[in-house]
């Protein structure tokens, strides 16, 4: 999340509306996270502080609880001083990302006892620090050492050494002389000397100012007028800075593919809209769920992904094996003509013999036997009648074992399906399903997801159920009445579509089932097919699958519609 100088901005003036109030919690929802929990009114207003590297930020929230497992050694240091301390005012360093929020009455010891807490909202060097009445530090998220920073050391014990301003002036006090006294003799690109010369200028403030100064992104420093630059620029980056104090909505956008923000202005004409909300802590709050849930989507679907890549890998070996079983058993009646023919010829055959030579008198072809010099020829064609009975009982028995192996198989490639294509919803229903089916195990206190079907309406007026899921497809036809029409993609895993029909299966329009076999279409893994054939029967004619998966059904009396999905 990008969390810039004149977010911070904002962010101050919205936290210093809580001054006064006492700290009722202190408490960890990460392991780089502290929330401030504050006793003034319901919902009790809290302060959330990330230290994160790509998710620093500040900003108020409410009803947050802590994480189990979160604890920290700063999270017990600030409980102990600032539990039942009074939060006086929040303030920002110059025009840099760091904020102190500073508190009295520390440890219960009166308002004398004071403490500050700074957040160093810095990308990989974001830190978080408690400092005594001398800006000594009693904690700190991260333990920096000389060997780490040369510049600065952030270690229980030692003086706060603030961040380094390396020369670049604050805009909030700066004077058009002081930027004059910098302004190049030659042009350079303005973004470029900007970021050199002042504090907080990112990438998204340098955008917006530019934006409002009517300039291009590569615009240099002769673009602005001989003289007066310098006071023309200051000018429009302090009024800038003037807006983003003032209390009023936050606006979400991004540029191209880069992450959304929220900011405490209007972004730069170009940038695609995603909304506004009433606050900058509400906005950041949105965007951090929003992140939250992508990263969980990100992760879960790894992990299903990989558990269902294995188990596709051995249904596909057990498909192989179970079909090549099948095809060697095709040639059951060639071991009882071989036990036949041996039968024949037992007076022609001599003792120690290796092989017969003989005629196949149902093919008329010369075939070549194998003999065991060891066994008389009765038990040779014993040998051959054992085998022939061997492979005919796996060609009665393996067809349905391959059928099994070829559905499973399906049913994890739809799976997989799933996973590459599905929603955070979609993901934990596949996710209960692969617990169903034994391929994850359940966890102790696991969090059931409520599987329910999804429904629109077709311009005609027809409710249209459908699911994408098997726990979905279950509660479709648990939803489903006898006389509904239900439509599904020929031999192809998918979900179920079923279409309200009030009892008059027969005044469907062809419209409506033509749009329901899209949906279908659309729901299977043969929805890039150029055309797809949906089948499409009462719900009364289809059959529940005795210990089947969820949503697994056979039907009759069906017709097919050919959709382009």
């Amino acid at each position: 999340m990008t969390y810039d100088s004149l977010m911070l901005r904002r962010m101050v003036a919205e936290i210093n509306e809580l001054a006064g109030a006492r700290v009722q919690r202190v408490f960890p929802t990460s392991r780089q996270e502290i929330v401030l929990e504050l006793a003034l009114r319901a919902p009790l207003p809290q302060i959330v502080i990330n230290v994160s590297a790509d998710a620093g930020r500040v900003h108020r929230d409410d009803g947050r609880e802590p994480a189990p497992g979160a604890d920290t050694p700063l999270a017990d240091v600030l409980r102990r001083h600032l539990r039942g301390a009074t939060m006086l005012s929040a303030r920002q360093v110059q025009f840099d990302r760091v904020l102190c929020l500073d508190f009295a009455n520390a440890e219960g010891m009166g308002p004398g006892a004071r403490r500050t807490l700074v957040a160093e909202i810095m990308g990989r060097l974001s830190n978080l620090l408690l400092l005594d009445e001398r800006d000594f530090i009693l904690e700190c998220s991260r333990h920096v050492t000389t060997r780490v920073n040369r510049v600065r050391e952030s270690l229980p014990g030692e003086a706060y050494a603030a961040v380094p301003d390396f020369g670049k002036l604050d805009p909030t006090t700066a004077t058009a002389a002081a930027l004059a006294a910098r302004w190049p003799a030659e042009p350079a690109l303005l973004t470029v000397w900007v970021r050199q010369t002042l504090q907080g200028a990112s990438d998204v403030l340098l955008a917006v100012l530019l934006d409002r100064l009517g300039l291009p992104d590569d615009a240099t420093t002769a673009a602005l007028a001989e003289g007066t630059g310098p006071a023309q620029l200051l000018s429009a980056l302090q009024a800038l800075i003037a807006a983003a104090e003032q209390p009023g909505p936050a606006h979400v956008g991004r540029r191209g593919r880069q992450r959304a923000v929220a900011y405490p202005v209007a972004l730069p004409h170009g940038w695609e809209v995603l909304g506004k909300e009433g606050s900058l802590s509400a906005a950041c709050r949105s965007l951090a769920h929003r992140a939250a849930e992508a990263a969980e989507l990100r992760q879960l679907r790894e992990r299903l992904a990989g558990v269902l890549r294995a188990a596709l890998e051995k249904a596909r070996r057990r498909e192989n094996e179970r079909a090549a079983a099948l095809a060697k058993a095709e040639r059951a009646d060639e071991w009882r003509r071989r036990g036949e023919i041996i039968l024949a010829h037992v007076w022609a055959l001599q003792p120690g013999q290796s092989e017969l030579v003989a005629e196949d008198w149902e093919s008329g072809a010369e075939v070549t036997i194998p003999l065991d010099p060891r066994q008389t020829p009765q038990e040779q064609a014993q040998e051959q009648f054992r085998r022939y009975k061997k492979l005919q009982r796996v060609r009665e028995r393996v067809p349905a074992l391959l059928a099994q192996a070829r559905s499973e198989r399906q049913e994890l490639e739809d799976l997989l399906d799933q996973v590459a294509e599905g929603e955070l919803r979609d993901l934990r229903l596949v996710e209960e399903e692969m617990t169903g089916r034994g391929l994850l195990k359940a966890p102790r206190r696991r969090p059931t997801a409520k599987a329910d079907y999804r429904s629109t309406e077709t311009p005609e007026g027809y409710a249209v159920l459908y699911g994408r899921s098997a726990l979905e497809n279950a509660a479709v036809l648990r939803a489903a009445r006898p006389d509904d029409l239900w439509l599904h993609v020929q031999g192809c895993p998918g979900g179920h579509v079923v279409i309200r029909t009030n009892n008059r299966p027969d005044e469907v329009p062809q419209s409506v089932l033509m749009e329901a076999a899209r949906l279908a279409a659309r729901q299977s893994r043969r929805r890039r097919d150029t055309v797809v054939e949906v089948d499409v029967t009462l719900v009364k004619y289809l059959q529940h699958m005795r210990h089947a998966p969820p949503g697994h059904v056979v039907y009759r009396e069906f017709k097919t519609l050919l959709v382009k999905p």
